[in-house]
């Protein structure tokens, strides 16, 4: 089991367990009509019920939790480590506005990695709701 700690907006915080917390994860992409969910942690462990207990202070409703500066700063100290390309695409797509393409040169670069999966780039640029997307040799782009 994987817990998972995901932020819809400025405000709210889930904090869910799941198997597949990416497949998880995706799966509340498509149910909510919040563009910018965003992967604040993945643990490979399962502490739902210890964070629940831990922020219960900060509970909204169920699994939803309201947005603090203490969630934030516990995501920060565990260090959860996030696949560096994913952290790029992330922001890339979310915060960008209209991105019209990304290289994968561009990737190694930013990551400082020689080789850059690009199966790997496929399924984030999905996750990620980038289903208008095409893949070629040289990245993704968008077709405006």
């Amino acid at each position: 089991m994987q817990t998972y700690i995901i932020a819809y907006g400025a405000e709210l915080v889930k904090i869910g367990r799941s198997r597949d917390a990416r497949g998880r994860i995706k799966q509340l992409r498509g149910l909510h009509p919040v563009d910018n969910i965003e992967i604040l942690a993945i643990i490979d462990d399962d502490i739902e019920q210890e964070l629940h207990q831990r922020f219960g202070h900060c509970r909204r409703k169920g699994e939803w939790f309201q947005r603090t500066d203490e969630i934030e700063e516990y995501v920060r100290e565990v260090g959860v480590s996030k696949d560096p390309v994913e952290v790029i695409l992330e922001d890339w797509f979310w915060r960008s506005g209209e991105p019209t393409s990304i290289s994968y040169r561009d990737l190694r670069d930013r990551t400082n990695k020689k080789h850059i999966n690009q199966d790997r780039v496929t399924d984030i640029v999905r996750d990620l709701g980038g289903h208008h997307w095409y893949r070629n040799r040289i990245g993704w782009f968008r077709i405006p």
